[in-house]
């Protein structure tokens, strides 16, 4: 049986040429990202730079080279305007005249590079102009992609979730209508943080051990947030105190995969509010967050 690539399932899903061009654009760059994941440890590409992201974090050499490569992909497209990154500390305008803002954390879970396990690129795309610092409900496009035991693509157009998995260099259809199930077998939260949580998430993971669910983490968003979208249950990065704020930036981390999550019938909120409505008041701001589908 003919399998539906990911440019057929976008030419009947989207009459928007441009908006299609810069997914095309972006999935590609992913794919040179699982190549270049898969080879690292021969190719001495893996391993921390000396340099420190805006966010405070030790950039890992491939952090840097997924963002140029990202960058790159998206200079001939005159309908993007600007690139927002985890690695860039501002917006970069490609064109000065696009329509098109593209946020992105090329790198997601970088740490995990040394020890061959799970990492992911998450990007959202917003038809916002000269404005960046918009709510995630306007963003056009959300997505990611999960480097695993397979490469798969998990995007929403804003009506439904589809996922994709990369064979002979195509990513590939296999799940349309991706719905969170009801009920979960797990949690995800950074647990050995909690002797710093706020009383609230103490009592949401009192509430869940009750329940007898079981820990699973593993320090990368994406896997987490796939293993939510696909099993249920909860992933949640509160308030800490030395993260007041939470630790995860909304722009370009939280709003796609909370586009994502409610796109596929769950929530994402944020300190009591619908995350999506959050308009920010910076680039790199972070939120405490809680996914689910309840």
């Amino acid at each position: 049986m003919t399998k539906t690539t990911l440019k057929q399932f976008l030419q009947s899903h989207t009459k928007d040429t441009s908006l299609t061009q810069i997914i095309v654009s972006l999935t590609e760059v992913c794919k040179e990202i699982a190549e270049q994941l898969r080879t690292a440890p021969l190719d001495s590409i893996h391993g921390a730079t000396q340099n420190i992201n805006t966010s405070g974090d030790i950039q890992q050499k491939l952090d840097v080279l997924a963002n140029d490569q990202i960058r790159k992909s998206l200079e001939s497209i005159q309908e993007v305007h600007a690139l927002v990154s985890e690695e860039l500390p501002d917006a970069d305008i490609l064109h000065e005249a696009g329509e098109y803002n593209i946020y992105t954390d090329p790198l997601d879970g970088s740490s995990n590079i040394d020890i061959n396990w799970t990492t992911g690129t998450i990007f959202g795309i917003a038809k916002s102009g000269t404005e960046y610092l918009i709510p995630g409900e306007r963003l056009d496009v959300a997505g990611y992609v999960l480097y695993s035991s397979a490469c798969e693509l998990v995007l929403t157009l804003g009506n439904g979730v589809a996922s994709f998995i990369l064979d002979k260099g195509e990513f590939l259809l296999t799940r349309t209508n991706i719905l969170i199930p009801e009920d979960g077998r797990y949690y995800s939260v950074n647990e050995s943080k909690s002797a710093d949580f706020d009383d609230k998430s103490l009592a949401l993971l009192a509430q869940l051990k009750a329940e007898g669910k079981s820990l699973r983490y593993s320090g990368a968003l994406v896997s987490d947030i796939h293993r939510v979208l696909l099993k249920g249950g909860v992933h949640f990065y509160p308030r800490t105190k030395s993260h007041p704020e939470g630790k995860l930036r909304l722009l370009y981390e939280i709003n796609p995969i909370a586009k994502i999550v409610e796109e596929a019938g769950g929530r994402a909120y944020s300190a009591g509010k619908r995350t999506l409505l959050i308009t920010p008041t910076k680039l790199h701001e972070t939120v405490p967050i809680s996914f689910s589908k309840r």
